[in-house]
């Protein structure tokens, strides 16, 4: 993480809803005009709701999951039980309504061209690494492995699965204790000529980034999207 990170953080665009789409189990999608807007895949912003009312916090941060090259900045998230009122309000918005994002700015991006990369996401954490695979293919044909752990339901799964290529590997996981085997069996693999990105929930963060400096792994071979908004 350098400050360079963070330099869109002041900008900010009015982005106009495209489509707001529930998915299964509570998760929803969520898509936006670009508008001309760039960013780094893997990066993400904090959206608020101006032409909303509601309780509570309002701001989220989110990772993009789509790529410039999809023309639409997509977010996706999970509501929670219950919901709160910023993703009640989230969920709530029609096409032609406009949100605001405040960057894109972050450090959950390719660092090279060539190193392997083994994407580890929790949940709604699949949005950044969606972003990151996407670019990585359409970039090099390194060696890509994608490891999604999910109670139930697996956000963008037929889409990503639609991605394989022959040097990329996918595991959509439901145990924890087989997810941790796949990543120990990785991390052995590779040690620290591989990235390793993290995302999820604060706490299988903690844990994966844990588990693999206990492996060897060097700190700045792992990087951590914090998983703020989801």
């Amino acid at each position: 993480m350098k400050l360079s990170d963070f330099k869109g953080v002041l900008n900010t665009h009015d982005l106009i809803v495209q489509s707001v789409t529930p998915l299964p189990e509570g998760y929803l999608s969520v898509e936006f005009s670009a508008g001309g807007l760039n960013w780094r895949p893997g990066e993400h912003g904090i959206f608020t709701l101006p032409s909303k009312s509601f309780v509570g916090r309002k701001w989220r941060a989110f990772s993009i999951a789509s790529t410039p090259e999809d023309g639409i900045v997509r977010i996706g998230t999970h509501a929670g039980t219950p919901a709160s009122g910023f993703k009640q309000a989230l969920a709530a918005l029609t096409p032609g309504e406009t949100v605001r994002l405040h960057g894109p700015f972050g450090w959950y991006t390719l660092k090279d061209d060539a190193s392997p990369i083994i994407l580890i996401a929790g949940g709604a954490g699949i949005t950044a690494a969606r972003a990151v695979l996407t670019q990585g293919l359409a970039d090099t044909d390194r060696k890509i492995h994608l490891v999604h752990i999910a109670s139930g339901y697996h956000m963008y799964q037929d889409v990503l699965e639609k991605k394989k290529r022959k040097h990329v590997d996918m595991h959509f996981m439901h145990e924890r204790d087989v997810t941790a085997g796949i990543i120990d069996d990785l991390a052995a693999e590779y040690g620290s000529r591989a990235y390793y990105y993290v995302s999820g929930p604060t706490k299988m963060n903690s844990a994966y980034i844990k588990r693999l400096k206990s492996m060897g792994i060097k700190g700045n071979r792992i990087i951590v999207d914090p998983y703020l908004g989801y």
